[in-house]
């Protein structure tokens, strides 16, 4: 019964080591090695179960971790390692150490939260989820609208019910600049006026062919369809000052006022 006391207590004591760091091999070496005291290293390996150039390796290895060290005697190698109080000490400074640099740590993790970060998108199904994703925003909503592009990427139908609708029904608010057009006049005038401000802009003279929202206050997405790709760029400073640009083409654009 003592021999299988002690087996259990040695699993027990070599998982222990093995969440320090410490292979399976290591673990029983070292236990091996404590139980005998100082020993040669054919003794520790018959011990540990192992074979001798292998423990002369893993003692080597943990003679390099600063838990073993060896002796000559008569062209012998004789290894001990650390008692377990002073395993216990050498851990113990480390966490030590790891505790006065918590605040620096933190200070990097904080600047590298800082920088933008961008997201690729491609195909018809991440553009889809990214699509509906805008309407989780917290904010107002501010888009470069294409409804063409849009309605021949994903079909009309498919924006109306999935899209359109959940904007009214999470009462999504929008504000959209769009380049004016016959089927951009058509989609505004039977489409709702709820929660919804659109301007239109001279579509010959400023033409652009990338649909784009700001949301959230860090949210940009670039959507582009004719390449079937999409941009998620989160940056508060990049947002901000993509709203000033979008601010500046909305008090230039006409109010389209034409609804049913």
């Amino acid at each position: 019964m003592k021999n299988d006391d002690k087996s259990v207590s040695n699993i027990d004591i070599s998982g222990i080591l093995t969440q320090l760091g410490y292979s399976t091999r290591e673990s029983r070496a070292y236990l091996a090695a404590l139980e005998l005291g100082i020993a040669p290293v054919s003794v520790i390996a018959k011990r540990a179960s192992l074979k001798r150039p292998t423990t002369l390796e893993i003692l080597k290895k943990l003679s390099q971790k600063g838990i073993a060290e060896f002796y000559m005697r008569k062209n012998t190698r004789f290894y001990s390692v650390l008692p377990p109080k002073q395993l216990l000490d050498k851990y113990q400074r480390v966490i030590d150490q790891l505790e006065e640099a918590v605040p620096k740590m933190m200070a990097i993790s904080y600047s590298i939260a800082q920088k933008p970060h961008i997201s690729f998108y491609e195909g018809k199904e991440d553009l889809k989820r990214l699509y509906l994703g805008v309407l989780e925003s917290k904010t107002e909503v501010l888009n470069y609208f294409l409804p063409e592009k849009v309605f021949e990427y994903f079909t009309e139908e498919w924006v109306q019910k999935y899209f359109l609708a959940e904007r009214l029904r999470r009462k999504v608010a929008v504000r959209g600049i769009s380049p004016d057009s016959e089927f951009m006049r058509d989609f505004l005038k039977r489409t709702p006026k709820i929660i919804r401000e659109n301007k239109i802009i001279n579509g010959k003279a400023l033409h652009f062919t990338n649909e784009i929202y700001l949301y959230d206050d860090k949210k940009m997405v670039i959507f582009s369809f004719d390449e079937d790709f999409a941009l998620l760029i989160e940056s508060r400073d990049v947002v901000n000052t993509q709203k000033v640009i979008f601010e500046l083409a909305w008090q230039s654009a006409l109010l389209f006022d034409g609804y049913k």
